[in-house]
């Protein structure tokens, strides 16, 4: 298997911050209007946990536009969007970590500490961080390869969220919550990568 050289691109294959704004300032806007206007997070939290959240669903969004360039043949735009992945990734691990209490993650805690859904979002989420740090230090076939393994790492790490996907009577406003957002974003990538596998 062998991936196409850049001259087989097509000729809008750079790298634009055109996409991305809109991306982040639409997972801003939601996760403030979700938790903040119509959730039951103060104003207080804005700064760390309501940013953590639009952080986490933007490095998806990326990641799932990443995907559809790859598949449009524009893998240096592809490549360029994964290592911005990357970063926000980073950004994410870290505000969760500095995060990761019972006051904040109350469904990630039993009595005795952490249960298993809290410790399979941890695990999934630090290997996915990995295989991000990969993306961005490969190029070529491998730099997709762990692109793509990122993908089913994402989607591991949000499905011990999903109890809270079910019932939709507790969604803040009637809202999805953004880890439902981004587990179809991160599932929407891997079949897109899936469909172009031979590529």
């Amino acid at each position: 298997m062998t991936l196409p050289s850049d001259s087989q691109s097509s000729k809008f294959d750079h790298f634009s911050w055109t996409p991305i704004a809109p991306i982040l300032m639409a997972a801003f806007a939601y996760a403030i209007a979700r938790y903040g206007i119509w959730g039951p997070v103060p104003i207080t939290h804005f700064p760390a946990y309501i940013t953590n959240k639009a952080i986490a669903v933007f490095a998806v969004g990326v990641l799932a536009l990443s995907a559809y360039h790859y598949v449009k043949g524009q893998y240096q735009c592809s490549k360029a969007e994964g290592r911005l992945v990357w970063h926000a990734a980073l950004i994410h691990s870290a505000l969760s970590l500095a995060l990761l209490t019972e006051d904040y993650y109350p469904a990630f805690y039993a009595i005795n500490g952490m249960n298993g859904n809290g410790e399979l979002a941890v695990v999934f989420g630090v290997l996915c961080t990995y295989a991000l740090w990969q993306v961005a230090h490969h190029s070529g076939l491998n730099h997709h390869r762990f692109k793509r393994l990122a993908c089913l790492l994402a989607f591991l790490h949000l499905l011990p969220m999903s109890p809270n996907w079910i019932n939709t009577s507790d969604w803040y406003g009637s809202m999805p919550p953004l880890s439902l957002i981004s587990a179809l974003l991160t599932l929407t990538a891997l079949i897109l990568y899936w469909r172009h596998r031979s590529n």
